[in-house]
């Protein structure tokens, strides 16, 4: 069986705030949802919707709604292609300050190299690379 994802729902309490997160990091297009209330982000990849979140769609950070998405990058140079843009977006929104920018680096475990990241809202993405045996 093959498996697709259409897109991902992100409920948000500042949904602009996320959509313009994703859409700089993962180069995504954002647009309007014609129907109104959310906002659409795509790339060739990747489909996400960003809606304003109620209190029941919000994401509890103990509790079974958490939840981490892992994505696989094809080669080692488009995952550390991404983890310099990542340092490099955090750099720019710490004003400069390095000090103050989240720190992203690479891991590696068994033939796995990642690097973790937490959007606005707090959830968990992790991009990652497996090398070939």
């Amino acid at each position: 069986m093959s498996l697709l994802v259409g897109h991902l729902n992100l409920y948000s309490q500042k949904p602009q705030e996320l959509a313009q997160f994703f859409s700089e990091l993962l180069d995504m297009d954002i647009s309007p949802d014609e129907k109104g209330g959310g906002i659409w982000l795509k790339n060739t990849d990747l489909t996400l919707f960003v809606d304003q979140a109620s209190a029941e769609q919000l994401f509890h950070k103990g509790g079974e709604r958490d939840m981490m998405v892992e994505f696989n990058l094809g080669t080692l140079t488009e995952l550390e292609d991404l983890l310099h843009k990542v340092q490099f977006i955090s750099y720019r929104h710490g004003e400069g300050d390095m000090a103050k920018a989240p720190k992203a680096k690479l891991s590696k475990v068994g033939d796995k190299v990642f690097f973790n990241l937490k959007d606005p809202d707090g959830r968990r993405w992790k991009f990652s690379y497996t090398e070939d045996s």
